[in-house]
């Protein structure tokens, strides 16, 4: 026994002397270094368990503008003030195109050629591409009329489940998240998108939860069933691009054309292509689902909310079969403020992810903080979404008017109190280029959601109880971790036919990023 103690002790006195040694290899120019509490290990456990949303953890009760950590000699820079965000964005040694181009080497294994154009311009065309096609218009247009008949088929065969069993019990995170999967990847993809099979879509899920193994270099050996998973789901889209697919949305095109032009091979092309569903899947899926959640677990701003739908963009006539609701998706996307200001709120309040950049070489920082070259510098998102100072005193309060003026009308980002007060679309310049799209897809399967069903919760002894949460996922809202079975019921009154009116192309969601 005391052999074993004096071998503890010897361990943790060596661990302790080579973090002494680490952390005094660093310039005293450079910003504060915080201790792990484990010597050497702590940082690493604790990004292992939480991902960047550790930046935000570590940040609590510390006075320093900037803070460093470090994994034995890589450096990691956290921004802990607000008043620097500005110097982060605006300088162009400070990068997220390297954290793509690592992305896509672990998860993909691309061709030195596919590897190498990450350090071209080929990056940033390919971004200025999926930004004009998720611009409102024709194109998006062409993408939203799929995701729209795809939710509202959705709905209608559980509505007629519904009506033929009395209700419908569901793990309510499930079927969200399949529901808007197939939706989204319908607008994407067209009709041969590979998800519609149920076995590409259980591949994803046997490779998906384990990404962030992938990326961090766990060891091979003990990631070959999820290796085998990922094969599966990137080789269908090998077949998906070799096959017709001539109803794909513009994003697709306009991104086969600058692969066709840089000579990318066509595995690698497909493998590109596949990695739309990985944002899908860890940004919308959890965003749409929380969303739905705050609304349905507040009686009155579920009232409010169907209120305000019914009013402004819900037309009801009759024929001979019946009573028909028309949604008109233009009167969704620009006329119904509250329903986006609760869903802005969803997202400030809950949203977990930071914002990376590497500096590409040595940087002085607002004049006085020396970064290193080759560093990570990462901004804590929380951190600005709970700041009073941008938010006010009840700034850690759900308040789904937040994002309203006082005569109701949405906000927009010039009414913020700074450019970056809201950035969970991103930040400058490298906002999501899909915010549009997806924007779009979440008020409608709310708007749907609301207006057609009644969900009571079955899980948590009845009660709208917030769930365990899903830590460390390649999400930027952590998803539930346990199972949220719901009852859904018609809602009484709404009985009928229901379609869409698209109305005009060039209406924008006016959401707080801009």
């Amino acid at each position: 026994m005391i052999t074993i103690i004096y071998s503890i002790f010897g361990v943790l006195g060596f661990l302790l002397v080579l973090d002494f040694w680490f952390r005094r290899r660093y310039d005293p120019k450079e910003p504060p270094t915080i201790a792990p509490s484990i010597p050497l290990i702590g940082h690493l456990i604790g990004f292992a368990k939480y991902a960047t949303g550790y930046a935000a953890i570590i940040s609590v009760g510390r006075g320093e503008e900037i803070f460093a950590i470090n994994f034995f000699s890589f450096r990691i820079y956290i921004i802990n003030s607000r008043h620097l965000i500005p110097a982060v964005q605006k300088n162009k040694s400070l990068s997220f195109a390297p954290f793509q181009k690592q992305f896509a080497d672990a998860l993909t294994r691309p061709s030195k050629h596919t590897l190498d154009l990450f350090d071209t311009d080929h990056i940033h065309e390919i971004t200025r591409v999926q930004l004009a096609a998720w611009t409102p218009g024709k194109d998006l247009d062409h993408q939203n009329v799929r995701v729209a008949d795809t939710l509202m088929l959705e709905m209608e065969k559980l509505s007629e489940q519904i009506s033929m069993q009395g209700s419908a019990v569901a793990d309510f995170f499930e079927w969200t998240r399949y529901t808007n999967m197939i939706a989204a990847t319908n607008g994407i993809y067209g009709s041969a998108n590979p998800m519609r099979d149920p076995e590409i879509w259980g591949a994803f899920l046997g490779w998906y939860p384990n990404i962030m193994k992938h990326l961090s270099g766990y060891p091979s050996f003990l990631l070959k069933e999820s290796a085998k998973a990922r094969d599966k789901f990137l080789n269908s889209f090998s077949q998906y691009l070799q096959s017709d697919h001539s109803d794909a949305g513009e994003v697709i095109f306009a991104r086969e054309r600058l692969y066709t032009r840089d000579q990318v091979p066509v595995k690698d092309m497909a493998s590109s292509q596949a990695l739309f569903t990985v944002g899908l899947i860890g940004n919308l899926s959890p965003t749409v689902f929380w969303t739905v959640w705050d609304i349905f677990s507040r009686p009155q701003l579920l009232t409010d909310i169907r209120e305000e739908l019914e009013r402004v963009a819900v037309t009801r006539h009759n024929d001979e079969k019946g009573p028909i609701f028309e949604l008109d998706l233009a009167a969704l996307k620009s006329r119904c403020p509250l329903l986006l200001s609760a869903h802005e709120e969803t997202q400030r309040t809950r949203f977990r992810h930071a914002n990376v950049r590497k500096a590409m070489e040595d940087t002085v920082l607002d004049g006085r903080h020396w970064l290193k070259k080759g560093s990570m510098i990462i901004i804590p998102n929380k951190m600005i979404h709970n700041h009073p100072e941008i938010w006010g005193a009840n700034a850690k309060e759900y308040n789904p008017r937040r994002f309203t003026s006082e005569k109701g009308l949405p906000i927009g980002r010039s009414a913020l109190s700074t450019s970056y007060a809201f950035l969970a679309w991103g930040t400058a310049p490298t906002l999501c280029p899909a915010r549009q799209f997806a924007a779009t897809q979440i008020l409608l399967f709310t708007a749907l959601m609301v207006l057609r069903f009644e969900v009571d919760p079955v899980y948590g002894e009845g009660q709208w109880k917030e769930p365990k949460l899903l830590t460390g996922a390649l999400a930027v809202i952590e998803p539930p971790n346990e199972k949220m079975d719901v009852r859904i019921r018609n809602r009484r009154g709404v009985e009928g036919l229901w379609r869409l009116r698209m109305g005009e192309s060039k209406t924008r969601v006016p959401i707080a990023s801009g």
